[in-house]
């Protein structure tokens, strides 16, 4: 199971993004690597909200054209599957954030 964070599409799909490169290749790399790629309704939600907020500068034309192309690699693909979270993995997922802090601290940082 190969799941895309948000970053990934988001920087693959804005090419006036600084890691633009780096997540067309990586998004690419994933899709020719498997048979599907699994991202969650969250993600979803924040990959439009991120790639709206991130291209305030930008023409409205191009703002709409990126979520356009969000939506289209996500919710048209045939490779891609939108899990959906629900109640029960919120509650897991705060659970194992409350038992292991270092982990969501080196998610957030990058650090140990």
């Amino acid at each position: 199971m190969l799941f895309i964070d948000t970053n990934i599409f988001v920087a693959a799909l804005n090419e006036k993004n600084r890691d633009h490169k780096r997540g067309k290749l990586l998004l690419e790399s994933a899709f020719n690597r498997v048979n599907l790629l699994y991202t969650s309704d969250y993600i979803l939600d924040e990959c439009f909200s991120v790639a709206w907020s991130r291209t305030k500068k930008e023409s409205k034309t191009f703002r709409l054209s990126l979520i356009q192309r969000l939506d289209d690699t996500t919710q048209q693909s045939e490779k891609v599957r939108i899990l959906k979270v629900d109640e029960r993995d919120l509650a897991t997922a705060k659970s194992f954030l409350r038992k292991n802090p270092r982990s969501f601290r080196h998610s957030q940082t990058g650090h140990r």
